[in-house]
Formats: structure tokens, sequence, C-alpha cells
């Protein structure tokens, strides 16, 4: 017995060098990270300037679940904890679905439906709604004497029309960035191409497109 005591003393030790050098490391390891996510804030501030004439509504989950809601030209500013988050949009009466970055502070900008924010869009922690969801109200005139069928459509929306002789109608397209198919009759020709909507510039139909 006395010929295995340093043995088994050894064994001993070594058992409990094992146990606790990997918990050394682990700690040393967690000890780090807490130091390295101590560099960030816990929480952000997220500011909506709402200029459409819409409600600007906003659902993230992540972290935690926030319901976010800016009434048409206004301003709003809430505290998030910091995160990545998935998010269901709801501007100009329309949806999209996305992630977003909450892990410094951000703007969302909300430009009057079928604008842009511009530059200010563009800049460092700043969103624009429009990137998202751009729609446009566009006037569409049939310039001729006859009763017209058009259809105008892309790969993702599509509408179809019936005209009166000289009547004019406004049409909500989901996004002024698309380049639209058009076709109808008009004097006994199929008319049929592509064009870009625009809100300032009225969409004529007329027998020589």
């Amino acid at each position: 017995m006395k010929n295995r005591s340093p043995l088994l003393r050894i064994v001993i030790l070594v058992f409990i060098f094992a146990l606790i050098f990997p918990t050394g490391i682990v700690l040393a390891q967690d000890d780090e990270d807490d130091h390295a996510n101590s560099d960030r804030p816990h929480e952000i501030v997220f500011e909506v300037i709402n200029e459409s004439q819409f409600d600007f509504t906003l659902w993230l989950y992540g972290p935690t679940e926030y319901d976010i809601n800016v009434p048409p030209d206004s301003e709003g500013t809430f505290i998030i904890k910091n995160g990545w988050y998935a998010f269901t949009m709801n501007s100009c009466n329309l949806y999209e679905v996305g992630t977003f970055d909450f892990t410094t502070h951000k703007a969302m900008h909300v430009p009057i439906c079928g604008a842009t924010a511009g530059h200010i869009g563009q800049a460092n922690n700043h969103y624009d709604s429009s990137d998202y969801i751009r729609p446009a109200t566009i006037q569409v005139r049939n310039r001729t004497l006859e009763h017209l069928e058009v259809y105008i459509r892309t790969l993702d929306e599509d509408h179809f029309l019936k005209f009166e002789p000289l009547e004019i109608k406004w049409v909500t397209i989901e996004d002024a960035r698309d380049e639209f198919v058009y076709s109808y009759v008009a004097c006994d020709e199929l008319l049929s191409g592509y064009t870009r909507l625009y809100i300032s510039v009225p969409f004529d139909l007329t027998c020589d497109k």
C-alpha cells in the first residue's frame, strides 16, 4: 500500500487538474465574450420620421417583439433591445417582410408614397422605407374616341382596365421602380410595349403609341 500511495496521489491530482483546467479555459472565453458584448449597447434608439399620408407600422420579431406605429406626418422614438430582427412593414397601405440589423442606433425615413428619402435615406444607420415599399398612383388617359380594354402588368402585379372614350382613370401600382408591359387594341391595331409609369407624367392611350 505504501508503494501505491504516490501513484494514487498522482492519479487524483491529474483528475483534479483535468477538471479544473478546461473550466478555466471556458471561464476565460466567457470573460472575453462578455467583454466584447459589453462594448455594444444593450439597447439602441430607433427613430421613425413618417412624412407619408398613411400610418407606418413595423412589427419586429427577435430578442424581443415590438409593435411600432407612427401616424402620418409625425415622428416617433423607440428603445429597442440590441440584435437582429425579422420584420413585417406596413407602409402606404402595402406590406413587406425582411430583416433589420438593430445592433446600432437607427433611423427610418418614410417619404410620401411614391417618393424616396433621397441621400439621407442612404446614410449610415439610416433606412428608407421606399427601398422596401414604393407605390405610386398613376393617371391613365384614353385619348381616343373608342372603348378600350388595356392590360398593364409586371411579374408581380397586373391591372386590367376598361375605358370609355376620352375617360381618365387613376391606378395605384405597388412598385414605381418596375417596368410595365402594356397592350390594348385601338384604331384596329394591337399596340403593346414596355414603359415606366410616373406620378407626374400621365400614361396616354392613343392610336399611335
